[in-house]
């Protein structure tokens, strides 16, 4: 039970955090400066195409002395954050971040100085994803400094917000840390998302390090079961203040210090909670060298490091034996990597395959299945109900598919189904998202045996709206475009309430990674739902979502599947879906319109809105046209169904 423990105690705190000293040298020859203005005057904004942009930045200030700059700092291929970094830096390290959690889309966001005092990041739909939440009626400009703080002052140069005040995961020489200040670590190695450690004084004074998981939380460092003298520490000092000084030597309150030996030249030392094994110091450069800390007054020796492990092996015997629930759950968690989209983000959790057996009851309960696999019912242990889909062709590698995974584990919005976590085991891959109570739009729409009433109009109009809304924000809006491939009632799950969630997004990016047009032109989707441009090896856009689109449309008013339309002598779904819109064409065209009456769905009983039903038919016939460049963007269709709305 001890050699279990201990093996245990290793594995969970493997991959724990430390204090890395990273050492960044600093080129202070011309041209390395960066060019730019240092501060932005009040009432300005500057949007993210204005800046001077390279590969992975766009800056908007950059500091006198050419250190720092600030601006955006790309972290996928539409996604990018607010940032400081060291300019003089081949990486461009990061020292701080105002959205790590939340990036903005890489067209029309932008910074802006408002006039109430305050500084604000937009989305490009104009959506404040972070601010300063400072009014302030004197505040005059705001500026990076050469220390690498952003700060906003008054016309007397006094201080009225500062960057050192929110750090993220990094403390810069002078940057003092106080009571009201904690460093977050990133979720993993390459991630700037906000990980489990928290590095700050509690409320004994002392300086700690906690890991707060979604499964345990408990103290890390210094070891907690040691009484503060033993650790070198003193709680007397009630001042909780830490500083790194520029010299490389960090020192607390609680009188905790140490410092990088061989410190170089023209370096400048950052101080910086992240992932990894032991405590180093590191040159800037990946491939560098490391030495451990020297340490003046309370040095890393090996018998502190016993002292810590003896005590967190102490932790989980406890553990063990309180409740053996613990172990067993992190004994049946995959094997995880420290690999940067390994640790996808707090909300996006990886299951086991035991644990989703158990959920699902040995995978008794199909809720339906189709070509990218089946779909299950389950209880999770929290008793949220979940739905468990077996990937049937996922033949790409794992990190191949935690990658897509964390990109499309990021994206969230209301007619969309929220994918809450994932199982990666051997060949199994399986994604687990949340229960919708209605099902799906084709079991409501098409089920004429059904007792249950019938879909009324409002709720068709609604349905029509939200599909099209979250079509929009896959194509338009969200961080990496995503194309779905095959949108059918299938694919649209309906709430307690009706509104409508579309499934199985990103699953072509999922089964077959690689969105190159020559992978795309393999036929995905279902027959009469399918884009011309299938058929004909074509690159594949959002424009083929826009007509399987206009296809649902079709059926959203008729009441009936496109593949049951008779029309004479057209046996193909697809000739005779275009045969079926070239006679809407025609008698839309008309100023006649009372055959609306018999085409929408009879069990209605004439119960609807005329002038929706009649937009609905427009939008359907303009997203079927064969040539996808007539066909309409789904912006475009929500802003039409939305001004009948209005």
């Amino acid at each position: 039970m001890v050699a279990m423990a201990a093996t245990k105690a290793a594995y969970i705190f493997s991959t724990s955090i430390s204090l890395l000293l990273l050492l960044i040298p600093v080129a202070l020859a011309k041209d390395h400066h960066t060019h730019g203005t240092s501060y932005l005057e009040r009432g300005s904004s500057v949007f993210i195409e204005d800046g001077t942009t390279t590969t992975t930045t766009t800056t908007i200030l950059a500091s006198p002395n050419g250190l720092f700059a600030c601006g955006f700092y790309k972290v996928a291929t539409n996604a990018f954050v607010f940032s400081i970094w060291f300019s003089g830096s081949s990486a461009k390290t990061i020292a701080w971040t105002a959205n790590r959690d939340a990036p903005v889309n890489g067209r029309g966001s932008r910074l802006a100085f408002r006039k109430d005092g305050s500084m604000a990041l937009l989305d490009y739909d104009g959506t404040t994803v972070w601010s300063t939440n400072t009014t302030a009626t004197r505040a005059s400009r705001a500026e990076l400094l050469d220390s690498g703080n952003l700060i906003i002052m008054d016309p007397d140069g006094r201080s009225l917000w500062t960057s050192f005040d929110s750090p993220t995961d990094t403390l810069l020489p002078s940057q003092p840390m106080t009571r009201n200040i904690k460093l977050v670590s990133a979720s993993a190695r390459g991630l700037l998302y906000s990980g489990f450690y928290t590095l700050y004084f509690d409320s004994d004074n002392e300086l700690r390090l906690i890991y707060n998981g979604p499964d345990i939380s408990s103290i890390y460092w210094p070891a907690p079961f040691n009484q503060p003298w033993v650790n070198g520490r003193t709680t007397y000092n009630s001042s909780r203040y830490a500083v790194l000084e520029q010299t490389g030597k960090f020192v607390a309150s609680d009188n905790f210090t140490f410092e990088a030996s061989d410190l170089g030249d023209q370096s400048l030392p950052e101080l910086t909670s992240t992932l990894a094994h032991t405590c180093r110091v590191h040159e800037k450069e990946a491939d560098s060298s490391s030495q451990m800390f020297q340490d003046g007054s309370s040095k890393f020796k090996f018998g502190y490091f016993l002292s810590s492990a003896l005590t967190l092996l102490f932790i989980e015997v406890t553990l063990i034996i309180a409740g053996c629930w613990i172990v067993y759950k992190w004994e049946r968690r995959p094997e995880i990597t420290d690999e940067g989209y390994m640790i996808i983000s707090s909300q996006f959790r990886v299951f086991s395959y035991k644990e989703l057996q158990k959920a699902t009851d040995y995978f008794q309960k199909e809720l339906g299945s189709g070509g990218s696999g089946a779909v299950y019912k389950g209880v999770l242990d929290d008793e949220r109900k979940v739905a468990v889909k077996k990937l049937n062709d996922a033949i790409q590698g794992e990190q191949e598919f935690r990658s897509e995974l964390s990109v499309i584990g990021r994206i969230y919005h209301m007619n969309l189904v929220r994918i809450w976590g994932f199982c990666v085991e051997k060949t199994c891959k399986l994604l687990v998202s949340e229960f919708i109570e209605n099902g799906s739009l084709a079991t409501v729409l098409f089920d004429y045996q059904s007792l249950s009433p019938v879909l009324q109009w409002a709720q068709r109009y609604n349905i029509a709206v939200g599909v099209a809304k979250g079509l929009a924000y896959l194509h338009h809006e969200c961080l990496e475009w995503i194309v779905h491939c095959d949108v059918k009632p299938e694919n649209i799950l309906l709430d307690k309430d009706f509104e409508p969630k579309i499934a199985d997004f990103g699953l072509v990016k999922l089964l077959q990674r690689g969105s190159s047009a020559q992978m795309l032109s393999r036929v995905h989707g279902t027959r009469g739902y399918i884009a011309p441009e299938w058929a004909l090896n074509l690159p594949i856009t959002g424009k083929a979502d826009v007509y399987s689109y206009g296809v649902v449309l079709l059926e959203l008013v008729k009441g009936i599947r496109v593949s049951s339309w008779m029309v004479e002598g057209k046996e193909e779904v697809e000739m005779a879906v275009r045969c079926s819109t070239e006679i809407l064409k025609e008698k839309l065209a008309g100023e006649d319109h009372s055959w609306i009456l018999e085409f929408v769905d009879y069990r209605l009983d004439g119960e609807f809105n005329h002038s929706e039903a009649l937009m609905m038919l427009k939008i359907a016939v303009l997203c079927v046209e064969e040539e996808r460049s007539r066909r309409p963007s789904m912006s475009q269709v929500v802003e039409t169904l939305l001004s009948l709305v209005e």
